[in-house]
């Protein structure tokens, strides 16, 4: 499976979703990579994406708190009295999410305290 995460790297340089299916892990490139994938790979099934999946990504991304910080997206409100970090996630930039995000905020909050 790295292997083939590396090869997707290459042929999506700008990203590529992945998720677990009853079948394993499923890969997914759009647009131009897709067609990349496809050259390389001519059996990969196609399935047509919604028109709006430019934006239907926001679904995903939701505000984490970590001790008194709540880290979230723009599009949600913080909850009072929390010390709000507010970071636009885009298509490709983190949500706070990470251990290795959590972990350092932690830190910082434990230190602060």
């Amino acid at each position: 499976m790295e292997e083939l995460r590396a090869r997707f790297l290459e042929l999506a340089p700008d990203g590529f979703e992945e998720s677990e299916t009853a079948d394993g892990t499923e890969l997914a490139a759009y647009g131009e990579a897709a067609e990349r994938v496809r050259t390389v790979f001519p059996d990969a099934r196609v399935t047509r994406v919604a028109d709006d999946w430019v934006d239907r990504w926001r679904e995903f991304h939701h505000a984490v708190t970590i001790g008194p910080l709540w880290v979230g997206p723009p599009w949600e409100a913080p909850p009072t009295g929390a010390l709000a970090i507010v970071i636009d996630p885009g298509r490709a930039f983190g949500t706070g999410a990470h251990p290795s995000t959590r972990l350092c905020l932690s830190t910082s909050a434990a230190a602060r305290a």
